[in-house]
């Protein structure tokens, strides 16, 4: 299981130090495996079909299974958590999006909880959701960082 090329997106140029060979094998290689760049410095706004995230965002990916798993789970949750330490956020003004394509599990309830909201993307693009995100196919996130996958 990865990533399509291009499912994340920056506008900036990728720098030769980022290669995917540099990643062991496993989801963190797959998530920068579909990493397209734009090549341009500058940011871009976003498109007319996006959703745009208010506030920071905190991007999770989860091992297909170990979302199940309650150690596995802690390690997501506190990874998320020190990603928004790092970036200097407030928890409670996060918005996580799960980027796996996973059945729910017996704690994704709680991201809602510890966070402002959780997002997760095998709901997006339904035209009869009340979330605006989750109408839309893609999310413009200003502000994001990446949790990295808890072991």
């Amino acid at each position: 299981w990865g990533y399509e090329d291009g499912a994340l997106g920056l506008a900036c140029s990728r720098q030769p130090a980022l290669q995917d060979s540099f990643f062991p094998r496993d989801l963190l290689a797959d998530m920068f495996g579909g990493l397209a760049t734009s090549g341009e410095a500058a940011p871009v706004g976003p498109k007319p079909e996006d959703a745009v995230v208010d506030g920071p965002a905190v991007l999770v990916s989860r091992e297909r299974g170990e979302h199940f798993n309650l150690f596995h789970s802690m390690t997501d949750f506190i990874n998320a958590f020190i990603s928004c330490v790092v970036h200097g956020w407030d928890p409670a003004e996060v918005t996580v999006v799960l980027m796996d394509a996973h059945v729910a599990g017996p704690f994704d309830p709680l991201w809602g909880r510890l966070f402002k909201r959780a997002v997760h993307v095998r709901d997006m693009g339904r035209n009869d959701a009340s979330d605006p995100l989750l109408r839309s196919r893609s999310l413009w996130l200003p502000e994001a960082g990446i949790s990295p996958p808890g072991y």
